[in-house]
């Protein structure tokens, strides 16, 4: 079906037409085809080469072609990527490696558990919410078992950036070089100022801050990684094209992120032990809130808010942290069930903590505890990688401070169970194995080989893990 048959079609009110108009202006380059073509060859290649079938799949989480291009909705894109992925994991599971790890065992726990709320009490809800859940696990599974050297991690990590930065220029594109509107402000009231979103994922303006501040972690790794200047310099853009829409979201928390992701690298490229790095990360931290609070900033703004009334969003917050203490109270064992807090809650949670706790109980938030623990344990041994891979660490600390953006987000915005976040986790447990390896082997890629080498090293052959 064609588009304008689509948009003529009698399924879709005017305000849905209107709406798809409006986001059709900035994507007239864009045909249906193209969705269609990258469909084809993502799963194609997911049964006959995983793991860059994959790298389409993490494309498409940022790319949304069933957002962009309604036709495409009436596929489960999705579901059909990851069966062609399992297909081709199952017919390559000799030359992968996938053994299971302490990691895993907590998150398949972390699944049984929160699912027995769901089972007691919402057994209607149980076909849709495991097929959702299931989606999510396997994005996990698939990017921890496919990601097993350094180049690999490399080349997710710079497809996930690259998809980033494409949704920081098409707001920009649309902001400076389109006329007429656009689908990308989202305005609260008349006279009030107007926030910058996305869309599918991130139609909400601290999800699309939180998305761009991780493309800006990912690139401030990548480009302390590359040896060439023009490389860094194209690098230099990429990143200052991203904190500058995060800054049209006017997400004070993602303001606050930004800033958090230099002071982060800082600290990890810097020498002493953990502790003193904790020390300075938390030291540099206070400096940049205590600065923001006197010199006129989105962060300031809020402060004042806050000091001259009530601020209805963090009452709201509160409001929604009150009720998911109340849920815990009512059911403190295994709660009222994973992805349950819209039945008993007219608004969002605004904390994955508190919603763990409220829809899983006391046992599933303490699975989920320690599964983070397990998650987080490789990550502490990052400072005892030697000088001999100085070039790695620049590399490894991308999933670090992208997982810092997650935890950060996490306590103040609605990214539970969402696939990408589970993306995130596999990320940062492939690199936990990785840290690993470099701690026994010792090997690193050498960093001053030619260009050439370094990307086929990086991009076409199997580099030394």
């Amino acid at each position: 079906m064609s588009l304008e048959a689509y948009l003529n079609s009698e399924a879709l009110s005017d305000l849905a037409i209107h709406q798809l108009m409006v986001e059709r202006n900035f994507l007239d380059w864009l045909p249906v085809s193209v969705g269609y073509v990258y469909l084809g060859i993502s799963v194609l290649l997911c049964v006959l080469r995983p793991k860059l079938g994959f790298l389409l799949i993490v494309g498409s989480f940022f790319f949304r072609f069933q957002d962009r291009l309604p036709p495409l909705a009436q596929f489960p894109i999705f579901f059909m990527q990851l069966g062609a992925l399992a297909v081709g994991i199952g017919m390559a599971h000799q030359q992968l490696n996938l053994q299971w790890a302490r990691v895993d065992k907590w998150l398949l726990g972390f699944a049984a558990i929160s699912s027995v709320g769901v089972l007691l009490r919402h057994q209607d809800q149980i076909v849709g919410e495991m097929t959702s859940y299931i989606s999510s696990l396997a994005v996990f599974f698939a990017s921890r078992w496919l990601i097993s050297t350094k180049a690999e991690l490399y080349r997710v990590m710079w497809v996930m950036a690259g998809a980033i930065s494409c949704l920081a220029f098409e707001a920009f594109y649309a902001i400076h070089l389109q006329h007429g509107p656009h689908p990308f402000w989202l305005e609260f009231e008349t006279g009030a100022p107007s926030r910058l979103q996305n869309i599918g994922y991130f139609a909400n303006p601290n999800d699309f801050g939180f998305i761009l501040n991780v493309g800006f972690a990912l690139w401030l790794s990548i480009f302390f990684y590359a040896k060439q200047l023009w490389l860094k310099t194209f690098y230099v853009l990429l990143m200052a094209l991203n904190v500058y829409v995060v800054t049209l979201t006017l997400s004070r928390s993602q303001l606050m992120t930004s800033a958090m992701v230099v002071a982060l690298a800082w600290v990890l490229l810097s020498k002493g032990n953990i502790f003193t790095k904790i020390a300075s990360l938390t030291g540099v931290f206070v400096l940049i809130l205590g600065v923001a609070t006197y010199v006129p900033s989105p962060i300031k703004d809020r402060l004042d808010t806050m000091k001259s009334g009530p601020d209805e969003s963090m009452e709201g917050r509160f409001s929604s942290w009150q009720e998911g203490l109340h849920m815990l109270r009512s059911y403190p064992v295994f709660g009222f069930g994973r992805q349950q807090w819209g039945r008993y809650h007219s608004l969002a949670a605004h904390n994955g903590y508190v919603q763990t706790l409220g829809e899983t109980g006391l046992t599933g938030a303490g699975v989920f505890l320690g599964f983070l623990w397990a998650l987080i344990q490789p990550l502490l041994k990052f400072n005892r990688l030697s000088v001999a891979l100085w070039h790695d660490k620049r590399l490894f600390m991308g999933p670090i401070m992208m997982l810092a953006c997650l935890m950060w987000v996490w306590m103040l915005g609605n990214v539970t169970y969402v696939a990408i976040t589970y993306l995130m986790f596999g990320m940062v447990a492939a690199l936990g194995r990785l840290i690993n390896q470099s701690l026994t082997t010792e090997v690193a890629l050498p960093a001053d080989i030619p260009a050439k080498r370094k990307f086929r090293s990086l991009w076409l052959d199997r580099s030394p893990s």
